[in-house]
């Protein structure tokens, strides 16, 4: 049974990983690399979020966004995120209409979490 925990902190982990880094890539593409550090400081500082602890304040995250830069172009960059790492996981990307970020990025593990559970 502790192997079976393990082996779920880690999927978590890499999870996270490849999320922070679906991010990395978007947002320093679509802004700038310069522009991207800048968003990381300006969520430190104004929002307490580290760049380590956006996976598990999703909507904090998503919140801050639309406040920095407006629902609509927040929308539009999640979409960019998400499109990322789903296809960094190998799952197919499905635009609905009234989700946001944290909506497609649970949407990502609940698809992760049942293709795990058919492999064991």
């Amino acid at each position: 049974m502790r192997r079976v925990e393990e082996r779920r902190v880690l999927s978590e982990r890499e999870f996270n990983r490849l999320f922070i880094e679906s991010l990395d890539e978007s947002l320093g593409s679509v802004l700038s690399e310069v522009v991207r550090l800048a968003v990381y400081d300006a969520l430190e500082k104004h929002h307490s979020i580290a760049r380590n602890q956006i996976p598990e304040r999703l909507d904090d995250f998503a919140l801050a966004l639309e406040r920095c830069f407006g629902v609509a172009p927040s929308k539009t960059m999640g979409k960019v995120i998400v499109k990322r790492l789903y296809s960094k996981l190998g799952l197919v990307f499905v635009d609905e209409t009234d989700w946001r970020l944290p909506d497609y990025v649970r949407e990502a593990k609940r698809k992760m979490n049942e293709r795990s559970e058919d492999v064991e």
